[in-house]
Parts: structure tokens; sequence; C-alpha cells
């Protein structure tokens, strides 16, 4: 036998924590009825089980009503959704406060990427906080601000960026329809292994290991990681094909190169994450990186100006005297 009174402490814990359920999966955005009979079907069912779900259900709503929130039922899509809650059931500290207010000051431009998903993170938080903490956040001032805003005009349609996601995802071959730097205008294909895709605070690039390429030049086998701008992608597939993620040796090149007194005196940046850098008597610095993308890297390298020359690895001389030869044209009297 139980001691007395047990039970009916069981039991009003029992009813919270299945009111508790509901209101978190509707957190998450509005659910029809049978999801939430479940929850409710789900949590009687240790006590033996009822006949009379709805009618459980429809007192839990009256509880979570008087305690939490109200929970309107729209008849026409049978939807159940959160209305505004009552009581707060989360804060946060000092700290997580500002992370809060930086956040949603950096992603607050039109143009920011993921803009609408750290909106929604945001306004998620937001509603579950107390009404105290939602005006610290507002108020938070003096905050680092980034620029995170895009700087172009390119239009990613969402079938792309959905299927570039995907492949990133899966482990998928992709096979791109890709338009670039070509005089005709033509586009070419390319089947790839994609690694990954960021945003380097102007565009939105995918970076992948190129298998081939084929069109209007013919068709050539590459064994090397191409950067592609996601907004000249004219085209994407997504291939059966899975791949190996981390099996394949991707080929590097070597990139040494080497930077001013000026530049380098009160500390280098590090462009690349495996640098190895060597400060000079004079004040300079050598720096050794393993590139897997000399193209993108060494273009990398021109916001130095003057004060920065490439000095090693011989494909890396090459391409940034081939890009100095090209620039000297344009200002060449």
């Amino acid at each position: 036998m139980s001691p007395k009174g047990t039970k009916g402490k069981r039991s009003v814990w029992q009813t919270m924590d299945r009111c508790l359920d509901i209101v978190i999966r509707l957190m998450e955005g509005p659910a029809r009825s049978e999801e939430l009979l479940q929850i409710v079907e789900d949590r009687v069912r240790d006590d033996g089980g009822i006949n009379d779900l709805k009618g459980v259900f429809e007192e839990d709503r009256g509880r979570i009503r008087a305690w939490l929130c109200d929970i309107s039922h729209d008849r026409s899509s049978d939807e159940y959704m959160l209305g505004e809650l009552k009581r707060p059931l989360l804060n946060l500290p000092d700290e997580a406060v500002r992370g809060l207010a930086f956040l949603q000051q950096s992603f607050g431009p039109r143009n920011a990427p993921m803009r609408s998903e750290v909106n929604a993170l945001i306004d998620s938080m937001m509603r579950v906080l107390p009404y105290k903490r939602r005006r610290d956040i507002q108020n938070e001032r003096g905050l680092l601000e980034l620029e995170l805003g895009v700087r172009d005009d390119d239009f990613i349609p969402d079938e792309i960026w959905s299927i570039v996601e995907e492949a990133c995802t899966q482990s998928r071959l992709l096979q791109l329809r890709y338009g670039a730097n070509r005089e005709d205008g033509g586009t070419v294909i390319h089947k790839v292994e994609p690694l990954r895709h960021f945003f380097d605070a102007s565009h939105f690039y995918l970076e992948a290991f190129c298998l081939e390429t084929w069109g209007p030049g013919g068709h050539f086998e590459f064994n090397k990681v191409f950067t592609y701008r996601l907004g000249r992608i004219q085209e994407a597939v997504l291939l059966p094909k899975h791949f190996l993620r981390g099996g394949r040796r991707i080929p590097k090149s070597e990139l040494v190169y080497e930077l001013t007194p000026e530049v380098a005196r009160l500390g280098v940046t590090k462009h690349f994450p495996e640098s190895v850098i060597v400060q000079q008597p004079n004040g300079g610095a050598v720096v050794h990186v393993m590139s897997v993308n000399l193209f993108f890297d060494v273009r990398r390298l021109l916001r130095y100006g003057r004060h920065c020359r490439v000095v090693g690895g011989e494909d890396a001389v090459n391409e940034m005297k081939k890009i100095v030869r090209e620039m000297y044209k344009v200002y060449e009297p």
C-alpha cells in the first residue's frame, strides 16, 4: 500500500508533466489533434489507460490556459496553436542576454545569411523569457557589430540551395551547371563531391572536390578542390551515389608568403588554419601553408598589396605572377 497522500501527489505531478509535454510540442509549431491525443495516451498508459482521451485532453487544455497560456484551435485545418505565454518558462544569465542581443543585432539586416533561421531562434527564446529580460535584450548598447550582409546581387533559387545542403549533409555527388568568367557566356558541367558550403562576409560558396568537367572546351578529369560561388550555379542535380566523407586524400599545394615589417611587426593574422609563422629579425614574417585551393587562397593575399610577396611553392608563385601580370596590363600606359 502506498503511503498516505503519495498517490495524490504523484497524480498531480503526472498531470503537470503531461501538460508541459503538450506545451513543449506546441512550441515547435502547430499540431493536429491526433498528435496531441497521442501525447496524452502515452502519458496515461502507465496508469492503466483511460477511455476518454479527448476529455482528458480538454481538461489539460483548461489547466494550461489557467497556468500558462491559451491554446487556440483552427477547425478548418484541425490544428492547435500556442498563444501568448502568461508566465516565463526560462531565464538567462547576463552573459547569455548579451549573446542573444548580439545575435539580434548582427542578423537584423535583411541580407544577412541565415537571417530567418536565426531570427526564428531569437523569437522562440524571447517568447519564453521574463518581460524584464526581453527589455534588457532590447536595451543592450555598445555591442560588437558584425557586417554580415551579402554584398552581391546573386539570386540563389531555393531549389539549388536545398540541393546543395542535402548533398553536403548526405555526402552525395552533385552535378553542377556552372558559369563563371567565360567570354562566350557558356557554362560547364562539373561533377563534384561537396565538402562544405560557407559564407565569407560577401558571397555564398560551395567548396567541393571536382572529379570531372565537360563543356564547349571538352572533357577533363580533375583531382583538386574548387570553390564555387552559389549565385553562379545555374543548375544543380543531386546524384544517387554517396561518397565516403574524409575517405579521399585531398591534394595540397605548398604556399609560402612573406609579409613586410609594417604588417607583421605587431602580429600576423592566421588566414589559414594550419599556418606556420616564422618571425624575421627585421620584424617581418614568413608564413608556410599547405593549400587545398590555390586559386582561392592566393587571391586572398591580394588584400595585403605591396606588403605581401609569395616566395614559395612553384604553383603558388606562378599563380601570383600570373595575377600580377594581368593587373599590370590594366594599368600599363
